[in-house]
């Protein structure tokens, strides 16, 4: 009987991962597949528009061009890919995730190739579009660690602990960049202050993830 407990206890997470594989066929793999070729399609452009610019040594405004607008693929890809790792999360608070992140990602990369391409005109050169782009790429860069942050695991107490911490610290950061962007936090704290307060939060961050990433790799798998 404990021989047989013990075989069904090593089989669980080979059961869970393959359950884990039906739930992401579908539309949520269609998803992942795409930003993946779109990530790829940027990276191998954007070196061969780097190479032939030097090479040939033109560095005309067309080529440069060109080469950011493969980077904003790339970049934005990387964080739509990053949101879309929790489609199909079984954690409630993780589902809008990553509907924001690509919705966010999606919105930044075409507001940044129309300033790339002056293509709005005055409208996205003034003071409020780039805090619309800043504020947009802040949301994506964070749907995605968050997401990230919800399809870990956490081994032990201390490994929980550090997840709702990173998730707690990373969440202050967002909000409080979107406000510096978006508002003037002059009123509500001087500006000393509030960038100490984003300072002490980007460390606590920094440091739940590397705790977080270290308790992962030593706690043995069960």
């Amino acid at each position: 009987a404990r021989a047989g407990m013990r075989w069904t206890t090593d089989l669980n997470p080979l059961l869970r991962q393959i359950q884990l594989f039906r739930r992401s066929k579908g539309e949520p793999a269609m998803l992942k597949r795409l930003f993946l070729w779109a990530l790829l399609a940027s990276l191998v452009a954007s070196a061969a528009i780097g190479i032939a610019i030097f090479v040939l040594g033109d560095f005309g405004d067309t080529q440069v061009r060109l080469l950011l607008t493969t980077l904003v693929i790339a970049g934005f890809s990387i964080t739509a890919l990053a949101s879309a790792v929790a489609l199909g999360s079984q954690r409630r608070w993780a589902l809008p995730l990553p509907h924001a992140g690509i919705t966010a990602s999606i919105l930044a990369a075409a507001l940044a190739l129309a300033m790339t391409w002056e293509v709005a005109g005055p409208l996205l050169r003034d003071d409020w579009g780039f805090r619309a782009l800043a504020s947009l790429i802040v949301i994506a860069f964070g749907a995605g660690h968050l997401a990230m942050l919800s399809t870990v695991r956490p081994r032990g107490r201390l490994a929980f602990l550090f997840r709702g911490s990173s998730i707690l610290f990373a969440s202050a950061v967002a909000i409080l960049l979107i406000i510096g962007i978006l508002a003037q936090p002059e009123a509500i704290l001087t500006k000393e202050v509030f960038i100490r307060l984003l300072g002490v939060l980007l460390i606590l961050d920094v440091l739940s993830n590397l705790a977080l990433l270290l308790l992962s790799r030593l706690s043995p798998s069960r």
